[in-house]
């Protein structure tokens, strides 16, 4: 498992005490031959994946 800085690194996501992440951005995330990005929403507390 690997993850490969987009426009956010996974080390720098935090939330915030109401749930909002600090941070917004994408990532990518491999397993395997299998590749996922995960996009953080910021001011929604929002996180979404989708294989590629």
């Amino acid at each position: 498992m690997t993850f490969e800085f987009m426009t956010i690194s996974p080390s720098t996501i935090s939330f915030l005490a109401n749930g909002h992440p600090s941070r917004s951005g994408t990532f990518l995330l491999r397993i395997g031959d299998h590749r996922y990005t995960f996009t953080v929403y910021l001011g929604k507390g929002v996180v979404t994946y989708k294989k590629l």
